[in-house]
């Protein structure tokens, strides 16, 4: 007797009526996680590219200098090492800030899809405490046939629009799953160059052996 006499029995009973499950906790299930820290990962791949290119200018202005002043083979030696670190550095700077673009997209299009989403749950939920309203005033009143009649009558109207708001809250989760899919793949991609480039990354094949400094014994 409580059950019949509960709103919120009522609400859930509506939602396993018209969907077999409760919309809100599968929207819910679909937004898990901390996308303000996602989000935050974009600036930090950002920051990191921006560093690379930094680093990157300063290998470059020294091996000028170094050129300018040093000659012969070490130097020649020198300064094709110190280039080619140079240019593996700002291409880490180009993978990064790809991977910071990527990131922004995926939390964009995960924010714009949960305020959507929201709007349209607001929505759906009036419609169903309308509807529950109305075929509990349908239930209350059957004994009139004409009051049932008119309760269920307007609560399939109702029923309509939530079918419809949820259909458009699963377009809306379908799109951003494509465009998460869509960036993940490239993420991969870059991931995959940017390990490439780690492994291919240029280090001395020995120290420098000058031959007027005496070796220590």
């Amino acid at each position: 007797m409580s059950d019949a006499l509960s709103p919120t029995a009522w609400v859930l009973e509506v939602y396993e009526m018209v969907f077999g499950f409760n919309p809100l906790d599968e929207t819910l299930q679909w937004f898990t996680g901390d996308w303000q820290a996602f989000a935050r990962c974009a600036e930090a791949w950002k920051n990191l590219g921006s560093m690379c290119d930094d680093i990157a200018a300063n290998i470059q202005g020294g091996n000028r200098e170094l050129d300018a002043s040093w000659q012969g083979h070490a130097a020649d030696m020198a300064y094709l090492y110190f280039d080619t670190l140079q240019q593996k550095t700002v291409n880490y700077n180009s993978s990064l800030t790809k991977l910071s673009g990527e990131y922004r997209e995926i939390a964009h299009a995960v924010f714009s899809a949960a305020e959507a989403a929201k709007g349209v749950l607001a929505a759906l939920a009036d419609d169903v405490i309308i509807t529950a309203v109305l075929l509990a005033e349908g239930t209350a009143f059957s004994w009139t046939g004409v009051g049932a009649a008119v309760g269920y009558g307007v609560a399939s109207i109702h029923i309509a629009r939530m079918l419809k708001h949820w259909g458009q809250i699963t377009e809306t989760l379908s799109r951003t799953q494509n465009t998460v899919n869509a960036s993940v793949g490239i993420i991969q991609g870059l991931s995959a160059t940017l390990a490439s480039q780690l492994m291919t990354f240029p280090v001395p094949g020995t120290a420098y052996d000058h031959p007027a400094v005496p070796t220590r014994s």
